[in-house]
């Protein structure tokens, strides 16, 4: 069983039972065979719980396993191929690097973004006005598009800020 793992399997259960409703797989180190167990076990696990389960940069994985969406970093899998693939039904999450970045993963397809960077001008939208600014820059977004600010002081820290939905 891909959860005997005593660590995974606790950490898995925590956030389950802590009331997370969304949990993503991010494991670099395993070979494919391995990635796609655990993955399998995920999605078992997160089903039953009627948690959404997202699997990080794997389109392959993620149509396998029947996992609720995929996260995509800049070198992974297109955003906008993945949604040709995945289609409307499943969530794509991008992670990215700048503003420049963020919109194109928005035009490109993306339901979610997750923005990590150094520069002053991402550190700038942690504030609401910096928000509104984002989606004034963008494209139309539609309705929300969820954003993960992952404000980077330097490497040993790192703080999240949760962007409300946006009507």
């Amino acid at each position: 069983n891909a959860l005997n793992n005593p660590l995974r399997g606790a950490i898995l259960e925590a956030l389950i039972e802590g009331g997370a409703r969304a949990v993503q797989l991010r494991e670099k180190e395993h070979d494919d065979g391995r990635f796609l167990e655990l993955a399998r076990a995920f999605r078992k696990r997160t089903d039953a719980a009627g948690v959404t389960f997202i699997v990080n940069d794997r389109v392959d994985v993620c149509l396998a396993v029947g996992a609720d969406g995929v996260h995509l970093g800049q070198e992974d899998f297109p955003v906008e191929e993945a949604r040709r693939l995945l289609g409307p039904e499943f969530i794509i999450g991008a992670s990215t690097h700048s503003l420049e970045e963020a919109l194109r993963a928005v035009e490109a397809g993306a339901d979610l973004i997750d923005l990590v960077q150094h520069d002053d001008r991402i550190r700038a939208l942690a504030d609401l006005d910096g928000l509104d600014e984002l989606h004034r820059q963008g494209p139309d977004v539609g309705p929300a598009v969820p954003l993960d600010l992952g404000l980077v002081a330097h490497p040993a820290e790192r703080e999240a800020v949760e962007m409300p939905p946006h009507a």
